[in-house]
């Protein structure tokens, strides 16, 4: 072969890996920003009507509600989760947050705490709390949000109810539709009046991506800086 032909054969495969590489970095870039606009969170019931509070502390013990993911894929990194809160009183202490497994329909074992401010003044308020490490939630698994924290009867954290049991999520999750509370030493369903009424809390599980994804926006990247290089 010629060094004319050579060098042609060259060029046209150091122009065919460009494109390629170009293509890969605009695909995984663009897969990464539609799925983190699509994504803010994977359920919720925040938008529900509040009803009334739940005591952390005090009068209720340690207060929590399940959640429960949607099938397939390899799971989802834990972004944050968001609580609608308020503080009764004049609270000495912090608010504990944490994200724990499911022990045969209450809370089990601590997986994560999750961390984020106190909540401050008397209206319920919108707070975010994120993961310490980093935590992937399993396909079809229930977990549990679980708040404690310092009280008594008069000072206390306070968690935003709704007799509203519906969610707004993707498909197959779900919020579990009363919360508990450990107040007498074992967790029990929190209910509400003479006919003992279910109240969820209100919140929600804020997921900017699904996992299986990172790998291909990490690959995009990759292929957008080499093209950046190769030009």
């Amino acid at each position: 072969m010629s060094r004319s032909n050579g060098t042609t054969h060259k060029r046209m495969k150091t122009h065919m890996e460009v494109r390629w590489a170009s293509q890969l970095g605009i695909c995984g870039l663009v897969c990464c920003f539609a799925l983190t606009a699509q994504a803010q969170f994977l359920v919720s019931n925040l938008d529900n009507t509040g009803d009334d509070i739940g005591w952390i502390a005090g009068y209720n013990g340690k207060l929590a509600n399940s959640f429960t993911t949607g099938s397939g894929g390899a799971g989802w990194d834990l972004g944050s989760v968001t609580l609608d809160l308020m503080e009764y009183g004049s609270v000495v202490g912090d608010l504990q947050v944490f994200l724990a497994a499911d022990a045969t329909g209450e809370p089990g074992t601590k997986i994560v705490d999750l961390n984020g401010p106190n909540p401050d003044g008397q209206t319920p308020v919108n707070y975010s709390y994120t993961p310490a490490s980093i935590t992937l939630l399993a396909p079809s698994t229930t977990y549990w949000i679980v708040t404690d924290g310092p009280g008594t009867i008069v000072d206390n954290y306070a968690w935003n109810r709704t007799d509203d049991t519906s969610e707004t999520g993707l498909a197959g999750w779900s919020i579990g539709q009363t919360a508990y509370t450990d107040e007498f030493g074992s967790w029990e369903p929190l209910t509400i009046g003479p006919d003992e009424d279910d109240f969820p809390v209100l919140f929600s599980i804020n997921v900017p991506e699904p996992h299986e994804y990172t790998l291909l926006a990490s690959l995009g990247l990759l292929g957008f800086a080499y093209w950046r290089r190769r030009r």
